[in-house]
């Protein structure tokens, strides 16, 4: 039983260990998106260069080459 007591004690320790590490894990691939990311700008070439675009149209085409 007073086994059974620290290890219900112990669960809120070892839970806030894993959610400090997970975040640090976030805020590293947070920081390389950042840095490194290219989907700003792959999302402006598709709106602004080639459009908007129904299946089978030349835009559609230009978008998936």
């Amino acid at each position: 039983m007073k086994q059974l007591l620290i290890l219900a004690a112990s669960i809120p320790m070892l839970l806030s260990a894993q959610s400090n590490a997970d975040s640090a894990y976030i805020k590293k691939i947070s920081d390389e998106i950042m840095r490194n990311g290219k989907a700003h700008d792959l999302l402006r070439e598709l709106t602004k260069g080639i459009g908007g675009r129904l299946a089978g149209s030349e835009q559609y085409n230009k978008a998936v080459a």
